[in-house]
């Protein structure tokens, strides 16, 4: 992988409002659409790509893509940029990456006091440009080799934790849950266990924040999601054969 940290990014254009695309097309240089509003229609030549509010979608060089017009009114931003680095496409949410765009969002709104059109902008946008694709080139080395299908679930698991089920995540998607077995059997050599696949990432989540937060056992439960720590402990006990109090009491135990 070439070195994503030799020269910066090169703000090309940047845009600010709700119009859909001209057709489907592809272009030589990086691009970042942000969802602000609404839900934003994107297209591939393979599958829908929709956008929620907080999402973005970073675009490589070369894919064929277009935004659809939409009965629901959206905003976005778009940034076009050029950039010598080799890093893959992302859909989705990142907190790091989140908080670098509502930057630029408030950069080229004139929330810092400065001419979105002057240097000093192009600067400071070039400059979160640069963290948003070296944050993308980590998360690229991170889930290299794991199917696209794989990667996108587990962020949506860390997003949304005990809430995603194979309906929620079909819909999230854009596809029918025939398609979203499909392309997960396809990815995974013939298995279709998704709901195995959904509840192992969950437990991954959960395990972290037992082992290494400060959260109290009510506290995670919330922050995945779950109904109530009654649910939470019984999914983890049934996943691991103890309690998440007696998991954390373990951890501590080992650790003195």
């Amino acid at each position: 992988m070439k070195s994503d940290t030799c020269t910066p990014p090169e703000l090309l254009y940047f845009g600010y409002g709700d119009a859909a695309s001209h057709g489907m097309h592809s272009h030589d240089f990086y691009q970042i659409e942000y969802c602000i509003s609404g839900n934003i229609p994107g297209v591939t030549e393979q599958e829908k790509v929709p956008l929620a509010p907080g999402e973005f979608w970073m675009i490589p060089p070369g894919l064929k893509h277009r935004f659809l017009k939409s009965e629901e009114k959206y905003q976005y931003i778009t940034l076009k940029f050029q950039y010598q680095g080799d890093v893959r496409g992302f859909k989705g949410r990142d907190e790091i990456c989140e908080v670098l765009l509502r930057s630029i969002l408030s950069v080229i709104k004139h929330g810092q006091g400065i001419d979105p059109n002057s240097e000093a902008a192009k600067f400071i946008i070039e400059t979160m440009l640069n963290g948003i694709m070296s944050r993308l080139s980590i998360h690229h080395q991170s889930h290299q080799g794991e199917p696209y299908i794989f990667s996108t679930l587990k962020e949506m698991v860390s997003r949304y934790g005990y809430k995603v089920s194979i309906p929620f995540a079909a819909e999230k998607l854009a596809l029918t849950r025939s398609q979203l077995h499909y392309k997960f059997s396809k990815s995974s050599n013939g298995s279709s266990d998704i709901k195995s696949f959904l509840e192992d990432a969950l437990l991954a989540l959960a395990q972290k924040h037992l082992r290494y937060s400060t959260m109290n056992i009510s506290e995670i439960a919330s922050e995945l999601n779950f109904p109530s720590i009654y649910s939470f402990s019984r999914f983890y006990k049934r996943k691991t054969g103890v309690s998440p109090l007696e998991m954390r009491r373990l951890e501590r135990d080992e650790n003195r």
